[in-house]
């Protein structure tokens, strides 16, 4: 981010209420100082204040509003308010829903523990996270990434097998940012 133009969690506050319960943000009422004219202050007030902010849909599925010409992120903007601060990294949706942004669903994390939290892709055939199929070896293999390299967990003969294997080694490697569908 360009720091000359990062809105500050203060400004934020002047700006935006936050709900903790539900995740969402609804913008306040503006004094006409932040306007051209009395009119113009008039008009965004009467147009938006008490209104929810950040409904749109950003290109990565989350949910952002804009700010002074900048876009920012719905769950980053209500971590921002409700924690007196940006987070230093990423912030993970613990439930996977980007566009849950309640408190309770938010986590800071840092790139690599974000991408732990991921569910299994839509190339996956096995059904299960990171179980595939060795057909040289007819056998259902176990991996894991972690600290960047693929890890082999084992070789297995049934997918269910493979993903209690998986699992495991999950929560040894990944803990509280495991997601195990």
């Amino acid at each position: 981010m360009d720091i000359a133009i990062v809105v500050t969690p203060d400004e934020l506050r002047q700006l935006l209420s936050y709900d903790p319960d539900s995740g969402k943000l609804f913008w306040k009422s503006q004094p006409a100082s932040c306007f051209k004219n009395e009119g113009a202050a008039k008009a965004w007030n009467s147009r938006f204040s008490g209104k929810e902010a950040f409904k749109s849909p950003h290109i990565c599925g989350y949910l952002a509003g804009c700010i002074r010409y900048k876009k920012y992120l719905a769950h980053r903007v209500g971590w921002a308010i409700y924690h007196g601060q940006w987070p230093a990294e990423q912030i993970d949706h613990i439930n996977g829903d980007k566009k849950d942004n309640r408190i309770a669903n938010l986590r800071e994390a840092t790139r690599s523990e974000n991408a732990h939290n991921v569910k299994r892709t839509c190339r996956n055939i096995s059904g299960f996270k990171g179980v595939s199929f060795d057909t040289n070896r007819q056998k259902w293999i176990s991996s894991i990434l972690c600290d960047g390299k693929q890890r082999h967990v084992g070789r297995f003969d049934t997918a269910e097998a493979a993903y209690a294997a998986y699992c495991k080694a999950a929560l040894k490697y990944h803990g509280e940012f495991a997601r195990l569908e």
